[in-house]
This record gives C-alpha cells, sequence and structure tokens, in this order.
C-alpha cells in the first residue's frame, strides 16, 4: 500500500511538473490572438463631413497593422485620416507599440452624393501583428454611410460671354458659334494676331456651384479654353472653345503652354525608322479616348498629329505595322525618355489611371527590382521590394491619375485597386517604415521569447530537483515504514522458544564486581534461573536428534556415562558468593 501510494504522488507530480511547462511553452511559442475590427456607420447630408472610427480590438495587445479600406468614391470624398491613397481605396497604418488591446482611427470623409458608402476593411490585403510581431486572424470590419439629399447636383452654366485683351490691353467683343445654351459645351472663335489672351465670364445655374477657367492665354493657331463647373455636389462639367489666332494654323509651329503645337493638316502616315513602325494621324480604326483631344507635336523633326489628355500630361500616337493600320494601336509618348509604351487605362471607382514608364529623372525607390505585372490583360513595368515583395501580389507601377498626379502607385492584384505610393520627408517609404516597425517588433518579441525560454529552463530545473527532493523523501519514509514493521515483528515473535541448533550461552561473571554491584541472593537466584533453562532446552535437543548406527556401542556407552555424570555434576552443583574481601581480612 505504501508503494502504491508513492507512485501515485510521484505520477502526480511529473503530470502537474509537465502541465505546466507545456502551458509555459504555448505562451512562448504560438499565439491564437484575433484582431476585431468594427466600422462606425453614420447618416449624414449631401456636403456635409463624416467622421467615420476604424476601432482595433483583441484580448492581446495590438502592435503594427496595415489596414486596406474601400469605399465608394462616387458617394463619399477622403478628406484626412489615412496614410495614404484616395479614389476609393485607403491605407491605414499603425506603429504605435504603447502596450494596448485597442486602437482606433478616425477618418474625415466628405459627401459628396447622395446614396450610400460601405466602408470596408479588406482582410485579404490587410494586417494585423500584436506586440510579439505575430500575425493575427482578422475578423469583422464594415460600416455604412448614407448620405441623404443636400447639396444640389447642378453643374449648368447659365451664361457665357467672350472678349479679347489685345497687346494694348483694349478689351475686343468676341463672338462664338454657335450660340451659346446650357446643353451645347463646345464651341470656337477667331482673333487677331494683335490678341493675347481671352476675358471668360459666367454664370452658373446653382449660385453654390464652382467655376475654374483655363487655357486663356493665346497663342498663334489654334487654341483651347476650358471652363470646368463643379456642382455643390461634386459633380463636373466642362465647356470648351476652340479659338483660332490670325491666319493658317500650318504655317505656325509655336508651341503653347504645354509645348504642344497645331493640329497639321498634312495627315499622310509617317515612318519612323528608330521604331520600325509607322505613326497614324487619324484616329478612324482606335478612336480618341474621352478626355482626350487631337494636337500636334514634334517628333523626328516632323510635325505630327497626336492626342493631348490630362491637361496636357499625357500624349498619345497611333502606331501600325503599315501605311493602312494593320494592328494599329495607342501608345503613351514618353518625351523625355523618346520611348512608347502601350496605352493601358486603368479605372477604379470612377477614376482613371493611365500606366507610364518613369521620365529620365524619376528614380526607383530604394530596395525595389524591375519586373512585369498584367494589368488589363497587357504587360506592364513594375517593381516589388520592401514589404511589397515576389509573392506578396502587390506591385509598384509608375502612372497619372485623372487628376493629374503622376507618381509611383501601389496596384493590388487581388483586389484589383491602386494606392498611392508616397515617400517621407526622409526619403523613406512608408513601407520600408513599416518594415522598420515590424523588425523591431520581431526584434523584442526574440528578446521576449528568449527570456520565456530562461523562465522556463529553470522553472523545469526547479521542479526537476523537486521532484528528486520528494523521491528521497519518500525512499526514507518507506525505510523508516519498513523498520517500524521489522521492530513490530521482533516484539510479536518475543515469546516464541530460541533456536534449538543455537549453543547455549555462555555465562561469564566478575564476581569481584558483581558482588560489589548487585546483592548475591538476587544474582544466585538469577543464575540458577539461567542454568536450568539452559537444562531444559539441552534436554529438548537431544530428544529430537538421532543416534548413528553406525558408532561404537562402547563409545555411545561411554558418552551415555560423560552425560550422566554431567548431568549429575550440574544438578550438583551450587553456587555460593562469597566475600573476597571478607577472607582477606
Amino acid at each position: 500500500m505504501i508503494i502504491n501510494k508513492e507512485k501515485s504522488i510521484s505520477t502526480y507530480l511529473a503530470a502537474v511538473v509537465a502541465t505546466i511547462c507545456i502551458m509555459l511553452m504555448w505562451n512562448v511559442c504560438a499565439y491564437g490572438a484575433t484582431a476585431n475590427i468594427s466600422v462606425s456607420s453614420q447618416n449624414v447630408s449631401n456636403g456635409e463631413e463624416v467622421k467615420v472610427n476604424i476601432d482595433v480590438t483583441s484580448d492581446q495587445n495590438i502592435g503594427a497593422f496595415d489596414l486596406r479600406i474601400t469605399y465608394n468614391s462616387k458617394v463619399l470624398e477622403y478628406v484626412s485620416g489615412a496614410d495614404n491613397g484616395g479614389s476609393g481605396v485607403l491605407q491605414v497604418l499603425n506603429s504605435d507599440l504603447t502596450q494596448s488591446n485597442t486602437v482606433t482611427k478616425e477618418l474625415v470623409f466628405k459627401a459628396i452624393s447622395e446614396g450610400s458608402s460601405e466602408i470596408a476593411v479588406q482582410a485579404a490585403s490587410s494586417s494585423v501583428m500584436d506586440m510579439s510581431a505575430v500575425l493575427m486572424e482578422i475578423a469583422g470590419g464594415t460600416g455604412t454611410v448614407t448620405v441623404g439629399s443636400g447639396a444640389s447636383g447642378d453643374n449648368n452654366l447659365t451664361s457665357l460671354s467672350v472678349a479679347a485683351v489685345d497687346d494694348d490691353g483694349n478689351n475686343l467683343n468676341v463672338s462664338i458659334t454657335p450660340d451659346f445654351s446650357a446643353d451645347v459645351l463646345e464651341y470656337k472663335a477667331e482673333v487677331g494676331e494683335n490678341v493675347k489672351k481671352l476675358a471668360v465670364a459666367v454664370t452658373t445655374s446653382d449660385p453654390s456651384a464652382k467655376t475654374k477657367i483655363s487655357g486663356v492665354k493665346l497663342d498663334a493657331g489654334e487654341n483651347l479654353t476650358t471652363i470646368r463647373v463643379t456642382s455643390a455636389d461634386g459633380q463636373n462639367k466642362e465647356y470648351k472653345i476652340y479659338t483660332i489666332k490670325g491666319g493658317s494654323t500650318t504655317e505656325n509651329t509655336a508651341t503653347n503652354d504645354n509645348g504642344l503645337l497645331p493640329v497639321p493638316e498634312d495627315k499622310t502616315p509617317y515612318f519612323s525608322q528608330k521604331i520600325g513602325r509607322y505613326v497614324i494621324q487619324n484616329f478612324d480604326a482606335v478612336g480618341i479616348p474621352e478626355g482626350f483631344n487631337q494636337c500636334g507635336i514634334s517628333y523626328e523633326d516632323k510635325q505630327l498629329t497626336a492626342l493631348s489628355g490630362y491637361n496636357g500630361n499625357v500624349i498619345l500616337m497611333c502606331l501600325a505595322d503599315d501605311e493602312n493600320g494593320t494592328n494599329s494601336a495607342l501608345f503613351v509618348y514618353n518625351s523625355g525618355t523618346d520611348t512608347f509604351s502601350l496605352y493601358n487605362k486603368y479605372v477604379v471607382e470612377e477614376n482613371d489611371f493611365i500606366l507610364l514608364t518613369p521620365d529620365s529623372g524619376v528614380s526607383v525607390p530604394e530596395g525595389y527590382s524591375e519586373t512585369t505585372v498584367q494589368i488589363n490583360g497587357i504587360d506592364t513595368v513594375a517593381w516589388q521590394g520592401g514589404i511589397y515583395k515576389s509573392g506578396s501580389g502587390f506591385y509598384l507601377v509608375y502612372a497619372i491619375s485623372q487628376s493629374g498626379n503622376k507618381g509611383f502607385y501601389v496596384y493590388d492584384t487581388e483586389e484589383n485597386s491602386f494606392l498611392r505610393f508616397v515617400t517621407s520627408t526622409k526619403g523613406e517609404s512608408t513601407d520600408q517604415g513599416l518594415q522598420a516597425d515590424y523588425d523591431e517588433l520581431k526584434k523584442k518579441s526574440a528578446d521576449d521569447d528568449f527570456v520565456k525560454l530562461e523562465i522556463v529552463i529553470g522553472f523545469t530545473v526547479l521542479c526537476l530537483a523537486l521532484i528528486i527532493y520528494v523521491s528521497v523523501l519518500l525512499s526514507k519514509i518507506k525505510k523508516l515504514r519498513q523498520m517500524t514493521e521489522e521492530t513490530y515483528d521482533e516484539e510479536n515473535n518475543a515469546d516464541e522458544p530460541e533456536n534449538a541448533n543455537e549453543p547455549p550461552k555462555e555465562l561469564k561473571l566478575d564476581m569481584a564486581i558483581q558482588a560489589n554491584e548487585i546483592k548475591p541472593e538476587t544474582l544466585a537466584n538469577d543464575v540458577n534461573e539461567i542454568l536450568e533453562n539452559s537444562q531444559t532446552a539441552e534436554s529438548a535437543d537431544q530428544e529430537q536428534k538421532k543416534e548413528p548406527e553406525n558408532i561404537d556401542s562402547d563409545t555411545k556407552e561411554t558418552d551415555k556415562a560423560d552425560e550422566s555424570d554431567n548431568e549429575k555434576d550440574d544438578s550438583d552443583m551450587d553456587i555460593v558468593f562469597v566475600d573476597i574481601e571478607s577472607e582477606d581480612k
């Protein structure tokens, strides 16, 4: 029973130690945290600003995160709060290492049209880490902003008048054709050679609508003046005035503010030896993209017809295999590098992006290497590096947006979205900063894991020492119990007769000493009692023994005689104690 108890105690201690070690090691090596993301919902009127809270909560402290948030750019216009983005896609970063299990980010939008917009965190392209740089599972992350009736969508003009200003500063009346109508968007006018600019006056149907007039400065030949009307809810309408300044356009090759020339009359296909293709000067086969107009450019010392758009920042030319236009297609012409790239327009939430090749003075961000990615089925030059490394599904591309922002954009192949790539004032890209935060968190996590590992090892050694100590203690208890049982058995067997084969005890007495320590009468009685017990034991032993048959009869008789003599002598023997000191006296 004692052994079973000892095994039970040892097994229990081993199980406790193993459980504690597993729990500690689990805390060091694995996390099962979930980042719960909630987005607030709002109801606002058109034209108002709205604040949307992005709450990230978890049962563990939250470290760095990178959230990709989408919204309807037709309904909402981004104002502030995000680290990057616009045009329907935002990037919200967090590198604050404060020990907290709740982080809130506030985004500000402006309602620009009636309707609803879902504010959604894209879990597939977002990431949230805990303080040990371990990725969390993302759950939730959708809210809705509903925009009611408010601002007007009226972007019509009610009047348009044009005057010319000559070199002397005099105002001259200018006739436009056709006559103005709110529904007519294009007009033509002619002015003399001494006119340097136009003076345009307009009124809007809605007083809250805004107007922007551009291109009033005139150069010789054909000029374009635009009047953009923006309604209170953000809708745009553009009126155009084509003005010819003095004489024939073919005789004048002067460029306008954007370096463009008037459209030449000669539309004959031109063969370029440099690229080995024909430049087609009419666009019947490919069409003219929305937002582009015909213009003239100087290419290989020849004036050719091209298309200008995005405020003159993008030039398109039609190239073909032969003069008949076989395999004709539009290409973006980069005058800075004198190169062509296939025209590739990508639309994201009503915002257009045209893929370009970087100008000669544009540097690719450090740490990025060139590659290609298919956009709209077209192989496009791209770059990968930093946190947008190979296999991540993110690429860096060079493009220009409809609003005229030219630069690097992050293209998400999974969400099919564009996000503006921004560099900090120190020249580091935002993803490099996030990578640095990640590295710092990873290092901190490694240090924490090492400390935890030391604690586990120390605790394990302590537990082993405790087990050894308990084992030794149990062994001692076992021995003590065995000794106790042996003592108990000896006491219970004390009354049993002594072994008959045991030789008789010898009595050795120092008579002189005993005489001084005990009384003679008491000692004599004890000795006589011992002798009687000894005789009784010898008699019992003799009865149990059998005499050998081969012993000589004389020897037997002699032995018997000796034994009888010895018995007689023992029976007749009487012990008398003498006082030695008395005799000496």
